[in-house]
């Protein structure tokens, strides 16, 4: 099970069993997509029944339409926000057709092939089970890590020592700030060079976070009314360097 509170489709790729054989045929920059839930659908007029961020099982039996139809149905299910597809086949088509793989490099769509013989419906539920555990685990770290604060503020822990637990917790560097965003603690997961990497945070602005947070809305949001808020991982700004 991956520690992170998302799975992508490269992480499937990697950890569903009945995907280690598959072969990402276009789309390859994509495999960091999202995914929230697998979809098995097998009839024309599929993007219908697709949303964001799932993944789309099928068979080729609905993909036999004419060429611009074919790279029209890529560009429809990639601008829906679809995380990626999976297609077996073997029997109505013997690979995806090169229409399709071009619309998908052009747009980053990950399209991925199985063998016929590999059961769909089997492959949706191992992704089912995979996402709902990994839901189940961080709802168990979410209330791990309530109650630990709870248990700092009724002990007045200052907050270094927050931020210590904090990381410990997460698996992750915490760093604890003002409403300047002057850091105020930091803690690294081991605990260890805590005082040189504070330095490094202090000394080394990270307009780069800044530039993300102003972007997405949250700097906006804590500037209006300071609360907790989730923020989406962005490649790259998980630590200071």
């Amino acid at each position: 099970m991956h520690g992170g509170t998302v799975l992508t489709v490269r992480q499937l790729l990697e950890t569903i069993t009945m995907l280690r054989e598959s072969r990402v045929v276009a789309g390859h920059r994509g495999l960091d997509r999202v995914v929230q839930w697998p979809q098995v659908v097998d009839i024309p007029g599929l993007t219908d029944w697709l949303q964001r961020d799932e993944l789309l099982l099928t068979t080729a039996f609905a993909l036999q339409e004419p060429l611009m139809q074919q790279r029209a149905l890529v560009a429809t299910l990639a601008e829906k926000g679809v995380a990626g597809m999976v297609v077996s086949v073997g029997r109505y088509f013997k690979s995806v057709p090169q229409a399709m793989r071009v619309a998908a490099d052009e747009r980053d769509f990950p399209i991925v092939e199985i063998s016929w013989q590999t059961p769909l419906v089997e492959v949706g539920k191992e992704i089912s089970r995979e996402i709902i555990a990994q839901q189940r685990d961080l709802l168990a770290k979410s209330l791990r890590i309530h109650q630990t604060l709870t248990r700092l503020a009724v002990e007045g822990a200052n907050l270094q020592v927050v931020a210590r637990s904090l990381a410990q917790l997460l698996e992750r560097p915490v760093t604890i700030e003002n409403v300047d965003l002057v850091p105020l603690a930091y803690a690294l997961p081991t605990g260890e060079n805590e005082e040189y990497q504070l330095k490094a945070w202090q000394i080394r602005a990270p307009q780069r976070l800044l530039n993300q947070l102003a972007s997405s809305g949250v700097l906006a949001d804590l500037q209006r009314s300071p609360r907790a808020l989730r923020v989406v991982s962005a490649p790259g700004l998980s630590e200071p360097t």
